[in-house]
């Protein structure tokens, strides 16, 4: 039967069993082999990771390095603007003690077009030297050649700026900064450009808009660990009488309410019972503030101007600075202040009518009782006389010691207006002290 028959006999056919086991074992291998590579991506995901974690931990590392080295920058920054700060305030109140802690400034304001149409331009205010004034005493007859001469701190002709005059201003404003009490006023009669040198126009303003406009740039410029709030009150005082010009009214037809001022121990000066205070955080909001308390304002027509303000307003600013660093907190005050016109009764035509005539009357003793303050710190005297009058009882921690104190005694130039000049340098009562009395 040959090879066939032999392969019949001898050879075994592959069992189906066998077939499937050999196919199993193909399926293994195969599910093995994926397993493997599986492995193998997993192996190098963790060794990626792992190099991404100590490129990351080695960045952390930098980035804690960097940290530590700011951090030692800002300390070593701080305490070079401490050390710079503390200097320049130390330098800062050299120069202001040598200068004086009472500065008595004079502005003389232009002549008005109505003077000018009346056919005299000549200015009866003549300036022989920066900080020397003469003033004409008689405007006609044999006596109009004859003068007096007085000395200021500096003085202002016609032609200054509200920039020159805010500039003599500047070093008190940044006395605030430094923790010190400020008043700066402006006195003089009615028309003599008063509320101009510290209101001034919305396109031209005054020491008022100007200081706060400086201290809110000086405060933004702080490090971050120096922190800085500020808040503002307004009063007026009015025949005596103490009201809060951003109080809210109880009908549009009824007077503020008067406030009581009554005496602080802990700040060694009066404070307003009551007196709202508000927050600030830019000049817009200061705007607004001024504003409303202008409008609730005291005024009445007089012979000098048609609307002349009889009452004092007192713009007042609160600064709180905090050096978390140093852990240290500074409160300083600063008052801004619009006096009533310093004119006389006869000048002023009040003298038919009695609530003008009381007015006037108030102010003029009010005015009197702040010049005899501030010629007594002058002079040093020991007792100084500050609650002989509203106004002075109100300001007493912010006129004497190491407070700063800059008064405007502001001019007119008009010969008609000569008497009320010499009364406002001192010849004649209020007798407001110039350097040369």
């Amino acid at each position: 039967m040959g090879a066939a028959a032999d392969c019949q006999l001898g050879c075994r056919p592959s069992s189906p069993l066998r077939q499937v086991r050999r196919f199993d074992t193909n399926a293994e291998l195969k599910e093995k082999d994926d397993l493997i590579a599986k492995q193998d991506d997993t192996d190098r995901l963790l060794v990626d990771q792992e190099r991404q974690l100590k490129q990351a931990a080695s960045r952390f590392r930098d980035l804690e390095v960097q940290m530590r080295q700011q951090e030692q920058g800002m300390k070593e920054v701080q305490s070079k603007y401490t050390a710079e700060y503390s200097l320049r305030r130390e330098l800062h109140e050299i120069v202001q003690e040598l200068r004086g802690n009472i500065r008595v400034l004079c502005r003389v304001r232009p002549l008005k077009p109505a003077e000018y149409e009346n056919g005299d331009e000549s200015s009866i205010v003549y300036l022989p030297e920066e900080c020397k004034l003469r003033l004409t005493k008689y405007n006609e007859g044999p006596f109009a050649d004859m003068y007096q001469e007085f000395e200021f701190d500096h003085i202002f002709p016609e032609t200054s700026s509200q920039e020159e005059v805010f500039a003599a201003v500047k070093p008190a404003v940044q006395s605030l900064i430094d923790g010190f009490n400020v008043c700066i006023f402006a006195y003089g009669q009615t028309g003599s450009g008063k509320t101009f040198t510290m209101e001034g126009v919305d396109d031209n303003r005054g020491v008022n808009y100007r200081a706060l406009d400086y201290l809110f740039d000086v405060v933004g410029s702080f490090p971050p660990t120096v922190e800085a709030d500020m808040e503002i009150s307004m009063v007026e005082i009015y025949n005596e009488t103490v009201r809060d010009l951003l109080a809210e009214r109880p009908a549009a037809d009824e007077k503020l309410q008067a406030l009581d001022i009554k005496f602080s121990v802990k700040d060694n000066s009066g404070y307003v019972v009551g007196l709202e205070m508000r927050n600030i955080e830019n000049m817009e909001q200061v705007e607004g503030v001024l504003a409303e308390g202008h409008s609730n304002r005291a005024t009445a027509s007089t012979r000098m101007n048609e609307h002349s303000s009889r009452s004092h307003a007192i713009v007042s600013v609160f600064l709180t600075v905090t050096n978390k660093l140093e852990k240290r907190r500074t409160v300083s005050k600063l008052h801004l202040i619009d006096l009533a016109g310093s004119e006389r009764l006869s000048k002023s035509g009040c003298t038919s009518d009695d609530t003008r005539l009381k007015e006037s009357q108030a102010i003029n003793k009010s005015l009197s009782a702040l010049a005899e303050v501030i010629a007594s710190l002058q002079r040093r005297d020991k007792h100084i006389p500050y609650r002989n009058t509203k106004l002075t009882f109100f300001l007493q921690d912010s006129l004497g010691g190491k407070a700063k104190t800059l008064m405007f005694v502001n001019l007119s130039p008009h010969k008609t207006d000569v008497s009320e000049s010499l009364s406002s340098l001192g010849e004649s009562p209020p007798p407001f002290p110039s350097a040369g009395l």
